[in-house]
């Protein structure tokens, strides 16, 4: 079995590798204050964990990163919000992303939401995960697809990634849950980490109808 070092820097390597990208032509950026206030407000919160989470500083990149066969243009919609929030278990290894969108108007939201959530995205998403492996750490990605897991929203998709990690000729399983919803203006996203041990139905199941109940209706 790897140490708990090594298992501290695998975890850390797959939350800076799948803070969720952007694309090449993203949304025009026009943030205004009740924007963000509106995409703060759906965010999950400390709150929402178990005891012995505590916040880290997991939440959304601004990277701008495109694959070949996946790089939709959303350059003709506008983002008028943004926010988001990290968390990670006591023992660090499963963590949490909360990543959290605001567009101009319900149907840039939902012609968002139509374009960026499609089977290449898993792809792009895996592609990306194995390219950030190092030759000390390499990843290769040896399952995806839909995560049989209930989520509530008007705009609700779920999907898993299994990684092998191999670190100092041993190897590992890492799982990586995608839990997508939207609502109104608002499009989230929470990235579900975790080195060993798949997360848990019931914990996401959780986490999936406290963020649900914060989305815009309309």
């Amino acid at each position: 079995m790897l140490s708990r070092v090594a298992l501290l820097v695998v975890a850390g390597l797959l939350v800076a590798a799948l803070a969720v990208p952007a694309f090449a032509a993203s949304p025009k950026r026009k943030y205004t204050p009740a924007g963000n206030a509106v995409a703060k407000s759906v965010l999950l919160k400390l709150s929402d964990l178990p005891t012995g989470w505590k916040a880290s500083n997991g939440g959304g990149g601004n990277a701008h990163t495109t694959c070949p066969s996946f790089d939709p243009d959303q350059s003709d919609l506008t983002s008028i919000g943004k926010a988001d929030s990290g968390f990670e278990s006591k023992d660090g290894l499963s963590s949490i992303s909360s990543i959290a969108g605001v567009f101009k108007n319900t149907g840039q939201a939902q012609t968002s939401w139509n374009r960026v959530v499609r089977p290449g995205m898993l792809t792009c998403l895996a592609s990306i995960l194995e390219s950030s492996g190092t030759k000390a750490a390499p990843i290769k990605v040896t399952s995806k697809g839909k995560l049989g897991l209930t989520v509530p929203g008007h705009r609700a998709a779920a999907y898993r990634l299994v990684a092998d990690v191999t670190s100092k000729g041993q190897h590992l399983n890492v799982y990586l849950d995608l839990i997508m919803q939207g609502g109104g203006q608002a499009d989230t996203v929470l990235l579900v980490t975790s080195v060993l041990t798949a997360p848990s139905p019931v914990f996401e199941s959780k986490l999936a109808s406290a963020v649900a109940g914060r989305l815009p209706k309309r």
